[in-house]
């Protein structure tokens, strides 16, 4: 009987592994302040779903809308902002995004209105790549619960810098005091750690107790005080380490000008003319340019006084004082005068005016 000679095929089927799309957000579950406008900062890391051993690649996720809604998925508002994600490196592919999220009085209104303090705020993302197999749309929810500052850990929403002309930059001479304040606008309890800084260099730090939330104001210490012993352009900021904040953080700039030297008058004023009466809002000051000036420094004062009530920089040769100083600093059936001082890229003083007068209607 002659042997049998069977062939068995063994058909192995690798079938593509794929991994799960996944979204999530650095802060799941957050407290605001009840009836107090926040803004949330978040970090969103988003992975596509690509199989292992495949050449599936999907390279961005895209989400459109943001919305905030009850558990029970009523509506309560919308960000009408998109949001990218560009997904790079092996498999899966992913990134970060970061978004700041505006939490309106109009929303925390409606969520009291209908009897909740929570709710949550979602985004959808969808997957795109040419040679992606889109997964179903991928969301994130960040649960926002609304509670009493006492409960809240330590917020800033508001920082504003600003020295003894309620401005942020000023004029002043070599050597001279000069004060800076900041406004802190806080929620919540906690330390306050900061510092001030100058130039880039720090001047001295701040360690503060906050128990509730309030508005707190804050000086530049005498000692050392802001350094005007170098004649230039300042630029100073309070630098918030704890808690981290989620808004940018302005900076004031101050100049230091040498102390008055004779320079003969060389900077022709031209407009307005001296005892020109002055209407409205927009009071345009010009003068003639000189050669190798870099920075023009223009100052107003009170007839007879040696105090500027109002000074500014600028880097041609002309000026219109803002509406906000005209409404506030400046007072009609009043006398001023002005001057302007021009200085080189070395901070040194190379011109001056006249002196001229005006008068408010």
């Amino acid at each position: 009987m002659k042997p049998i000679k069977l062939t068995i095929l063994i058909l192995v089927s690798l079938l593509p592994v794929y991994l799960a799309a996944s979204v999530t957000a650095s802060k799941s579950n957050v407290k605001i302040v009840r009836n107090t406008p926040t803004t949330i900062f978040e970090r969103y890391h988003v992975s596509d779903d690509t199989a292992v051993g495949t050449p599936d690649v999907c390279t961005q996720a895209t989400s459109t809308l943001g919305t905030f809604s009850t558990t029970t998925g009523i509506a309560l508002g919308t960000v009408p902002r998109s949001i990218s994600v560009n997904l790079t490196g092996t498999n899966p592919h992913s990134g970060n995004a970061n978004e700041s999220i505006r939490v309106p009085y109009s929303v925390m209104k409606k969520a009291e209105q209908i009897g909740v303090s929570s709710f949550l705020y979602s985004r959808n993302f969808n997957f795109i790549g040419a040679t992606c197999i889109p997964p179903n749309g991928t969301s994130v929810d960040v649960s926002i619960k609304m509670t009493g500052s006492s409960s809240v850990a330590l917020h800033v929403s508001r920082i504003q810098l600003y020295f003894n002309n309620r401005r942020a930059d000023i004029a002043a001479n070599k050597n001279q005091k000069l004060p800076l304040n900041v406004d802190l606008k806080l929620y919540g309890k906690g330390f306050l750690k900061g510092y001030w800084e100058v130039d880039g260099r720090i001047l001295s730090r701040v360690y503060k107790q906050i128990n509730h939330g309030n508005n707190i104001t804050l000086r530049v210490p005498k000692v050392p005080g802001l350094p005007t012993y170098e004649i230039g352009t300042h630029r100073v900021r309070f630098v918030i380490t704890s808690p981290e904040p989620s808004i940018s953080l302005p900076q004031a700039i101050y100049f230091v000008k040498e102390q008055p030297s004779i320079v003969s008058a060389n900077i022709k004023l031209i407009k307005p003319k001296n005892g020109d009466v002055l209407d409205g809002d927009a009071w345009e000051f010009a003068w003639s340019p000189i050669l190798k000036t870099d920075t023009y420094l223009i100052e107003f004062y009170k007839k007879g006084e040696k105090k500027p009530v109002f000074s500014a920089l600028s880097k041609s040769p002309a000026y219109t004082i803002p509406n906000y100083a005209t409404k506030k600093i400046f007072y009609a059936k009043t006398t001023y005068s002005w001057k302007v001082t021009g200085y080189n890229s070395f901070s040194n003083q190379i011109g001056v005016s006249e002196i001229r007068d005006f008068e408010l209607k």
